[in-house]
């Protein structure tokens, strides 16, 4: 089974390409100083109403400072990066939401999935020495 999840849409033209296109989720980018940055309010207005799952993407955020967030977007699930990223997955998971726990992937070979709940799901993604999460 493939699942699809695009990341790091700004706009309602990107939205509705993503949904149109058959994805089965979007991740909509809080990171400050990402390239792909939106506001939680901007973001809000962009998941309203969605056909598929909406996740707040973040990085180095405490589990209350990710809730926050959560709670005020209305996303059903966090990807968040970084500094207790694990921490944040599975008090999301026991909370109720989807959690995506992202795991750098630097090339072929085994890729280190760690000590996951069963309930987390990993996240594939870009390894990039100086940013969190894929480079686009």
């Amino acid at each position: 089974m493939t699942w699809v999840k695009v990341c790091g849409v700004t706009d309602m033209r990107a939205v509705t390409a993503a949904v149109d296109g058959g994805v089965d989720a979007i991740g909509f980018n809080l990171v400050i100083g990402s390239p792909r940055y939106i506001d939680p309010e901007r973001a809000t207005a962009l998941m309203r109403d969605l056909p598929v799952l909406r996740f707040v993407v973040t990085a180095d955020l405490d589990p209350a400072d990710a809730f926050g967030l959560l709670e005020v977007t209305g996303a059903d699930g966090i990807q968040n990066h970084g500094i207790g990223a694990s921490a944040v997955a599975a008090e999301a998971i026991d909370a109720g939401y989807l959690a995506l726990r992202p795991i750098p992937v630097t090339g072929v070979g085994e890729v280190p999935i760690g000590d996951l709940p069963s309930a987390v799901m990993p996240l594939f993604d870009t390894a990039h020495p100086d940013m969190h999460g894929g480079t686009g």
